[in-house]
């Protein structure tokens, strides 16, 4: 059997113990050693609250949470809720059956743009990417009746 005796110094186990058959043990002064630098650092961060418990060695306190940490859930707010600002889908989406192409996809676009704002937080820009969806929406649907009406009053009078 090999002997290495740099890890058995560091154990504090003798040769004479090894081959009796007893279990490697460390020293009792190396582990009041280690807790004895937890407890120092303890004492080393002024009142702050250390990661690892005093006493006990390798063991990790998970910190408890704090608001100013950043946190990718939404967060309650203890006032009132304003109402969320309009997108305008259904009337985006309202206008795509009208023939008026660019529009109604632009429309369609921003309203989808302003839902998305809306759910980051930002109720300005939704707000204002809202209003600019409905007013296109209006716009493509205005246009869309004006087309059919055309091609219906044509075909009535024989133009096409």
């Amino acid at each position: 059997m090999l002997v290495y005796k740099d890890t058995q110094k560091l154990l504090g186990v003798s040769a004479s113990e090894e081959s009796e058959g007893h279990s490697l043990k460390p020293l009792d002064s190396l582990s009041l050693s280690i807790r004895g630098s937890v407890r120092s650092l303890n004492a080393e961060q002024n009142g702050r609250r250390s990661p690892m418990k005093s006493g006990s060695i390798g063991n990790i306190a998970v910190p408890s949470p704090s608001p100013s940490r950043l946190s990718f859930s939404r967060a309650s707010s203890p006032g009132p809720q304003a109402p969320a600002p309009p997108n305008y889908l259904w009337l985006a989406l309202l206008s795509c059956f009208c023939p008026s192409f660019p529009l109604n996809l632009f429309a369609l676009y921003y309203s989808h743009t302003s839902r998305s704002l809306q759910q980051v937080g930002d109720d300005d820009g939704a707000r204002r990417l809202g209003k600019l969806a409905r007013l296109l929406s209006i716009i493509a649907i205005l246009v869309g009746v004006a087309v059919l009406l055309y091609i219906i009053i044509g075909e009535a009078n024989g133009i096409f």
